[in-house]
């Protein structure tokens, strides 16, 4: 197995978290919660995409909030293709914000950024999603 995969799941199993390699039971899951979906499009053989998953599992505040705030789903493209229901554009690492019912929030961060600037977008589209729950608007 990559070492990617091998990271998110040990980072996930120490950290009793629920992390999803399927879309589909992100969606099941986002819908009986309540939270949105954070979909990380990535590869095994990226080493940005390897250097952010770190990054992400050695800040366990960080992952625990994410953990606590979304249905987080890896998409590894070196394994198989995105469903086409998520943007991809061949640029790894892709992040994007769904709410449950895969409507994109706002516009996906591609690369290797800063745990302050991924916290800040996260943030951002978890405010809007609440404001979508709140208005029925999705």
């Amino acid at each position: 197995m990559k070492k990617i995969i091998i990271s998110l799941i040990f980072f996930s199993s120490f950290l009793f978290a629920k992390l999803f390699f399927n879309l589909s039971d992100a969606i099941n899951s986002a819908k009986w919660n309540d939270k949105p979906i954070l979909v990380f499009i990535v590869s095994s053989n990226c080493p940005h995409c390897q250097n952010l998953v770190h990054s992400i599992g050695n800040n366990k505040n960080f992952f625990r909030w994410i953990v606590k705030s979304y249905n987080w789903v890896v998409i590894d493209v070196a394994f198989k293709n995105p469903p086409a229901s998520v943007y991809f554009d061949g640029y790894v690492p892709t992040i994007e914000v769904f709410t449950p019912n895969m409507q994109l929030i706002s516009r996906p961060i591609k690369g290797e950024v800063p745990l302050n600037m991924l916290y800040q977008y996260l943030n951002n589209n978890l405010q809007l999603y609440y404001r979508y729950r709140s208005s029925n608007d999705y």
